[in-house]
């Protein structure tokens, strides 16, 4: 498979993980508002986590792969995301903590900045290799 090949089938991948990343968030924060229990939260909250580490493992090789000029920003904030996501998960499976307003506002941060900004700042250079 071609370099291009490969950007092209990793983009298409990262847009899957983005919707799917915003469909556990939007699920977590409607069933905590509605009152659900603590073992369902969990339960989303550790396939969010998951998923963030293969998406942000993924993102960071097509970084790498695309020659991404802030490549070293952006994965210092993936790992910022995730240690403080995992933490507040690790936290919450041990019951110390509850889903609290902390834990929604890293959600709206993961979905309204990095996903929807910084995230578009690489699908938009890689899309440019593509398309030249």
């Amino acid at each position: 498979m071609s370099s291009l090949s490969r950007i092209k089938s990793e983009l298409s991948r990262i847009e899957e993980q983005h919707e799917k990343i915003s469909s556990i968030i939007n699920s977590l924060l409607r069933d905590s508002a509605e009152g659900a229990n603590i073992e369902d939260l969990r339960d989303q909250l550790k396939e969010l986590v998951n998923l963030l580490h293969n998406h942000f493992a993924t993102e960071n090789a097509l970084m790498a792969q695309s020659d991404f000029p802030n490549m070293t920003v952006h994965m210092r904030e993936h790992k910022r995301i995730f240690e403080e996501i995992n933490s507040l998960y690790q936290q919450i499976k041990r019951g110390e903590k509850a889903l609290s307003p902390i834990l929604a506002d890293y959600f709206r941060y993961l979905e309204d900045i990095h996903i929807a900004s910084v995230d578009k700042e690489l699908i938009e250079f890689c899309e440019k290799k593509l398309n030249p």
